[in-house]
């Protein structure tokens, strides 16, 4: 008896705490996406409206998302060309596309007016050769490419980028298919090579025609510059261990001894930053620092000196000593102890409402001498020096 009772007693706890669940789920709702009627066509002419395109493709998209990322989640026209998607409540970027047709990106926020017009898709190909003029095999080609988004309201982005990437077979050559008719950013790099980035690119080759490949693309790449060094953090000396340290596109983590090692960096001029990684999310450069590289070169003994960032924090007060519920304001560094290239620091927002008048700002680099001026609606600017 005692058990069963326990047995019911812990059904009924179950039960209630599900009932309980269900109606807190009920209780919070997500908003409501918005409902989009896509019509897509292919053939347009001035005096011919085209024809429907089944099994075209559409799915709302974040950023650097192409159509390889959002395929899994798409939804395909029907034989009329018709399809319904639902986006965020908001309207986004809705992409459309079709084998053998361009991709189109534009802004969907409800009904759309009008057809979905596909292109026919453009093809290039791209070798990749070696400082001897020689075809390199599994050599890295990355296409980036940046669609206009149609319709795209003020203050969002105005182009929609994503890339495409693929590796040269052993003839030092890529196919990329499936592009628009828009200026692309190619790149390519090999095991210590890397090339150069090339803009504007446009693909020729034309799906309609596969015999007719189009221009080709050839990258020359050289040897990539090597640079060796330790990174340290004051106050005390330490290692810098667990700080990314990059390069270009190039990035190494510095080990527990503080040494880092960054292999096929771009010749050139090159700035060497820190990469934010949670691990060096309070440290800072404390001078900045520019190297110019050759090819092939090898750059050893490049010490790094970190800084554990400074926080200021306090509160905005009026005349009668009320807290202000709003206040912008501007840090100022003197240009002899800048620890870097910018001299001031503008803070719309230091102050919001609800806040008491309380502002904490994060991340600031140490240093001496630095002024604050603080601005207020109905107040007078309040300078202070020498923090």
């Amino acid at each position: 008896m005692l058990r069963q009772a326990g047995a019911g007693a812990l059904l009924l706890a179950l039960l209630l705490a599900t009932a309980r669940a269900q109606d807190r789920a009920r209780d919070v709702q997500p908003a409501p996406g918005v409902r989009v009627p896509v019509e897509v066509r292919v053939d347009r002419t001035l005096v011919n409206p085209g024809k429907p395109l089944g099994g075209a493709s559409v799915a709302f998209v974040q950023p650097g998302e192409g159509p390889s990322d959002a395929a899994p989640r798409a939804i395909m026209t029907g034989p009329d060309g018709r399809a319904v998607v639902v986006g965020p409540p908001g309207g986004g970027v809705l992409l459309v596309w079709a084998e053998d047709r361009a991709p189109v990106a534009l802004w969907a926020a409800g009904p759309l007016i009008g057809a979905v017009i596909l292109e026919p898709a453009r093809s290039m190909t791209v070798h990749v050769r070696d400082p001897a003029a020689q075809p390199v095999a599994d050599a890295y080609v990355e296409v980036a490419v940046g669609l206009p988004v149609s319709g795209a309201p003020l203050g969002s982005a105005a182009e929609h980028v994503y890339a495409v990437a693929a590796r040269t077979a052993a003839g030092g050559a890529t196919l990329f298919t499936g592009l628009p008719a828009v200026n692309l950013r190619v790149r390519a790099e090999a095991e210590g090579f890397v090339g150069p980035e090339v803009f504007p690119v446009r693909a020729t080759g034309s799906a309609a025609a596969p015999g007719v490949p189009g221009a080709p693309l050839t990258l020359d790449l050289v040897a990539g510059a090597r640079i060796e060094g330790r990174a340290s953090v004051v106050p005390g000396g330490g290692p810098a261990q667990g700080a990314v340290i990059r390069a270009g596109r190039r990035t190494a983590r510095v080990g527990a001894d503080g040494h880092f090692e960054l292999t096929a960096v771009a010749p050139g001029a090159v700035e060497i930053t820190l990469d934010g990684n949670p691990e060096a999310r309070d440290l800072l450069l404390r001078e900045p620092l520019v190297l110019v590289l050759g090819n092939g070169e090898r750059r050893a003994g490049v010490n790094l000196t970190l800084v554990r960032t400074s926080v200021l924090s306090g509160v905005v007060v009026g005349k009668d000593g009320a807290p202000l519920q709003t206040a912008d304001g501007t840090l100022f560094w003197p240009p002899s102890r800048a620890p870097w290239s910018e001299r001031r620091l503008d803070l719309p927002g230091l102050v919001a409402a609800g806040a008491d008048g309380r502002f904490r700002i994060m991340g600031l680099a140490p240093a001496e001498g630095v002024a604050f001026e603080v601005r207020a609606p109905g107040h007078a600017p309040a300078l202070i020096e020498g923090l």
